[in-house]
């Protein structure tokens, strides 16, 4: 075993010696009271401080990493929340207006060909939101109604920011969440935004209108 490595089982401070045969060889490892002539091999203090602080510097510096990623997160799903409730807010008087109550023939390639989906949500007659859930917009009750379904849900955040947008949208009367189905008078406060957004499962989030 080499000196170096067994510096480390001795106490903070102590050193290793090893007796020398005539050739100037180390022939045994003895205690410091064994030899006079023993060799002493030490890790100098402040060597052992520099460590120590090299390794504080990178926990702090993983630290302030992970921080930094959690931030970034939370300003990511902030945004993303911001900007599925104004997709929603916008987009139901749009198709409103245009369709007035008869939406038999509206689909997701109608409302792309009307220019009701932003840019950065589409691709072809395919429509994604910030988060990546699938959307659909389709005719309910026989073309009466229609909706807009998020498949697979959305993040809660997300969920709060639109119920938010909607709460006072006439047009709005129904969340369906999972095959659940939530009246408007229901989500029109933010306690019960809170409530209804914190207890849904990741079933489609369907707002639906008139």
């Amino acid at each position: 075993m080499s000196d170096t490595i067994l510096i480390g089982f001795f106490r903070t401070g102590a050193c290793l010696q090893t007796a020398r045969r005539p050739d100037g060889h180390p022939s045994r490892h003895l205690a410091p009271h064994q030899s006079r002539g023993a060799r002493r091999t030490c890790m100098p203090r402040r060597n052992r401080r520099g460590l120590i602080g090299m390794l504080l510097s990178i926990v702090v510096a993983v630290v302030i990493v992970i921080a930094i990623f959690a931030v970034y997160n939370q300003l990511t799903a902030s945004a993303s929340a911001a900007q599925t409730a104004v997709f929603v807010r916008q987009l139901a008087p749009q198709i409103s207006n245009q369709y007035r109550g008869n939406y038999t023939g509206l689909n997701n390639a109608a409302a792309v060909s009307s220019g009701f989906i932003p840019d950065n949500w589409r691709n072809g007659n395919a429509i994604r939101s910030p988060s990546g859930a699938r959307v659909t917009i389709g005719p309910l009750d026989s073309g009466r109604n229609f909706r807009i379904t998020f498949h697979f849900g959305v993040p809660v955040q997300t969920c709060k920011a639109v119920l938010s947008a909607l709460k006072s949208d006439q047009r709005f009367y129904t969340l369906r969440v999972g095959g659940t189905s939530t009246p408007r008078r229901d989500v029109d406060t933010p306690a019960k935004i809170n409530t209804e957004c914190a207890g849904f499962g990741r079933g489609d989030f369907e707002p639906r209108f008139r």
